[in-house]
């Protein structure tokens, strides 16, 4: 997993007041940011199917047979998915349209093109594949999404990182104030952004890689310089 930090922008907030005799100590607020890569793991289709008849009881058995089908024409078409997810039907419409709405996930695992001479028409050729069996069974799709292994350890990775990188514009304040930091209040997640990375220009994301950008907000305790 590879990390970018950014410099942050910084918020000065020195603040003390009374209360019942006791006296605050004053704060430091610094915003931190950063940016964690990671090669995909996998990439998912979803597929997106909308049945009407003339009775909701058509509908949910022309609904019924999708998963079948979805799995018959994957197999056909010698795709080997590592998951399919369907969800169960659900009506969207039980006066007009009789409609009745379902949707599929289908995830490949990403090592089948990770080679730099092949990978990209392997790939290209999945995606074809995709969209021509979205087309025969009438769905709409969504994809390709580029996911990580873990989604929850980019997020803790980012967050970390946007952490550290707020401190050293705070101990920068803090020495200007003549103070010192001697302990962190508050860490606020204001953000996090995905596939989004601040000043990427390239497409985001691609097959080589996923981001995840954290900003945080960190309170410091500000204390006489030692």
């Amino acid at each position: 997993m590879r990390f970018t930090l950014i410099m942050p922008l910084t918020i000065l907030g020195v603040a003390s007041h009374a209360l019942a005799q006791e006296v605050n100590p004053p704060q430091i607020r610094s915003l931190g940011v950063a940016t964690v890569y990671a090669v995909p793991a996998h990439v998912d289709f979803w597929l997106h199917l909308t049945v009407t008849d003339e009775t909701l009881e058509k509908s949910m058995g022309a609904a019924a047979q999708f998963e079948e089908n979805l799995r018959g024409r994957l197999t056909a078409a010698e795709l080997r998915a590592s998951d399919i997810y369907v969800s169960p039907p659900a009506v969207s419409d039980m006066q007009e349209e009789k409609a009745v709405r379902m949707s599929a996930r289908v995830r490949f695992p990403m090592a089948s093109f990770v080679s730099p001479e092949t990978g990209p028409a392997f790939f290209g050729r999945l995606c074809d594949k995709m969209a021509s069996i979205a087309e025969g069974l009438a769905c709409m799709t969504e994809g390709p999404i580029f996911e990580p292994a873990n989604r929850e350890s980019m997020v803790q990775a980012a967050v970390t990182a946007a952490t550290e990188n707020a401190y050293p514009v705070a101990d920068a304040v803090a020495g200007a104030l003549r103070g010192s930091i001697y302990a962190v209040d508050t860490v606020r997640v204001r953000e996090i952004i995905w596939n989004d990375a601040p000043n990427v220009k390239g497409v985001q994301p691609n097959m080589q890689q996923v981001s995840c950008t954290a900003r945080v907000e960190v309170i410091y305790m500000l204390g006489p310089h030692p």
